[in-house]
C-alpha cells in the first residue's frame, strides 16, 4: 500500500500520527510512504513525520527551493537552484538528480 500525501506541513494535526508506529515495519507490511512538504526552517520545531523519518534514516529528496532544518538532520545541503534539480539523500550518501515532469498526454 502507498500512502502519498502532498503539502503534508499544511495539515494541522497530522492525520497520519497513527500510522508512525508502523513505519518501522513498512518493509515487511507492504507500506510506503511518499510525503511532500516546505522544509522546515531554521528555528522551526522539525515535524514529528520528519524526526520520525530522520530516524528510520528513510531517504530524503531535498528540492532547489528547500534551506531547512532536513538539511542539517540529513547531512545535506539543497542543490543549485535549477528546475527540477534535487538532492538524493540514501543510505548516508548524496548525489545530485534531475526530477523531469512528463509531458500530458491528450
Amino acid at each position: 500500500m502507498y500512502v502519498v500525501v502532498d503539502d503534508h506541513d499544511l495539515l494541522g494535526d497530522d492525520p497520519l500520527t497513527p500510522l508512525h508506529s508502523l513505519l518501522g515495519s513498512g518493509a515487511e507490511l507492504g507500506l510506503h510512504l511518499v510525503a511532500a512538504r516546505r522544509s522546515t526552517e531554521g528555528g522551526e520545531v522539525p515535524d514529528p513525520l520528519v524526526l520520525k523519518l530522520h530516524e528510520m534514516e528513510s531517504p530524503l529528496l531535498l528540492m532547489a527551493y528547500g534551506h531547512g532544518v532536513e538539511e542539517a538532520l540529513w547531512g545535506a545541503a539543497a542543490p543549485e537552484r535549477v528546475k527540477g534539480r534535487a538532492v538524493l539523500v540514501q543510505n548516508h550518501r548524496t548525489r545530485t538528480v534531475q526530477v523531469a515532469l512528463a509531458p500530458r498526454t491528450r
